[in-house]
């Protein structure tokens, strides 16, 4: 199996190749020269057609390898826009071919219109799952490393509530008013509240420390899968955009051993069920939640929760091409 994905999202895929020969992983990243031209001028472009470069680089590699040239297994995580050289070979390759999305289709950067090149398409929104005419089309919902996540019986769960994720606007816009009825709420006076949080509003940053909550800023995915094992609660509140979206930390939090609290979402039964693998809410009922919980009031059934969400590790889903 070869294994394409960006290079910020390798990390998670690293611990699962280290243990498995038969798997050879080309990571993918922007040129610096395009970064510091986006800092400067404020574009996203540069970064965005360096990715494109350095995909399309990766992909000469893999079809180069005996692996795609024998036939085996191809995944290509998070991709861009082929090349029109690269499209005609891949199509002309004798082996199975995947792409993986690992965010909904229409933040996707043009490979959504190349779908064909591939057996299988894995959709991470359920949405997009449902909207594809692909032939190939699963609703696989981009997985968490096992490895990090995980519960810990050593670990002191010492974070009474831990408010997670990016708060960039207007796709987080109901997870930033999540956040500010937690900051104007008696919880944070009385219990050790956390936000990992990411956001470039330092006007934001400032009101999230004011109110008592001590704020982490971006994290390193193994610091932030730490303060996930160590809180009792975590907030996890999905995105606005997208049809049916879901994250990884929907079955990271589970698999970790803490008490998740998510938007409402019908679909997301599908999944884990609610009441007992993980908790829905509303604006109107979110604070008193936590407090039930924290009182001891509603107690979630840990181990099952952890039992299922095991399944979507990518040590899980990646397992039948692992042998």
């Amino acid at each position: 199996m070869i294994c394409i994905v960006p290079h910020i999202l390798s990390k998670s895929i690293i611990n699962i190749v280290s243990d498995a020969s038969n798997i050879r992983l080309i990571t993918f990243n922007y040129l610096i020269w395009a970064y510091y031209i986006s800092k400067i001028s404020k574009w996203q472009w540069p970064v965005n057609y360096s990715l494109q470069i350095g995909f399309n680089h990766a992909i000469d590699k893999a079809i180069k390898d005996k692996k795609v040239t024998e036939g085996g297994v191809l995944l290509v995580i998070a991709g861009m826009k082929l090349s029109k050289k690269n499209e005609m070979l891949l199509k002309a390759t004798n082996t199975l071919k995947i792409l993986w999305y690992t965010d909904s289709v229409s933040r996707a950067m043009g490979i959504q219109h190349q779908e064909a090149v591939f057996e299988e398409v894995w959709y991470h929104d359920g949405g997009d799952f449902e909207n594809s005419n692909h032939s190939g089309k699963k609703w696989v919902p981009y997985g968490f490393d096992s490895t990090i996540y995980f519960q810990n019986q050593s670990v002191n769960k010492d974070i009474d509530i831990l408010f997670t994720g990016y708060l960039k606007q207007p796709q987080y816009k109901t997870r930033l008013e999540y956040l500010e009825l937690l900051m104007n709420s008696d919880l944070v006076k009385n219990n050790n509240v956390v936000a990992a949080v990411t956001t470039q509003d330092l006007n934001l940053r400032e009101k999230i420390k004011n109110s008592g909550i001590k704020y982490t800023g971006r994290l390193p995915e193994n610091e932030y899968a730490a303060y996930i094992k160590r809180a009792k609660i975590v907030i996890n509140i999905l995105q606005n955009d997208g049809i049916m979206p879901i994250n990884p930390l929907f079955f990271a939090i589970p698999n970790a051993g803490s008490i998740q609290i998510i938007d409402k979402r019908p679909y997301l039964n599908l999944w884990l069920v609610s009441k007992k693998h993980f908790l829905e809410t509303t604006p109107a009922n979110f604070i008193e939640l936590i407090q039930m919980i924290l009182e001891d009031k509603i107690v979630l059934d840990i181990e099952s929760a952890r039992g299922e969400a095991k399944k979507h590790s990518f040590q899980s889903l990646l397992s039948p091409y692992l042998n």
